[in-house]
């Protein structure tokens, strides 16, 4: 556990931007921070696309531990292969003429 601390003051203090009165100019480290350790977006829930049968879905992870349901009733013979994942930002551009 105190490695740990350690190596995060270090990766801190290794992106410290301070002022010219020798204050920490928070707002720079954050833009210095935020080109290091891009924001990754995450959902609970994840839309798909079927390739086999065209179709939009919510895959309902819960359904699919208990009752191995996808959510779909795809008629491909491995229906797990057809699905793709559709971001949010994937699904605004669907939309886009």
């Amino acid at each position: 556990m105190i490695a740990f601390k350690c190596y995060l003051y270090v990766q801190f203090c290794r992106h410290l931007i301070l002022s010219e009165k020798g204050h920490i100019d928070w707002k720079l480290m954050y833009f210095a921070l935020q080109k290091c350790y891009p924001i990754k977006e995450q959902y609970g829930d994840t839309l798909h696309f079927c390739r086999h049968c065209s179709i939009l879905f919510w895959k309902d992870y819960h359904l699919a531990l208990l009752l191995k349901d996808t959510g779909h009733p795809c008629t491909a013979n491995d229906p797990n292969s057809c699905f793709m994942p559709v971001s949010p930002q994937h699904f605004i551009d669907l939309f886009k003429f």
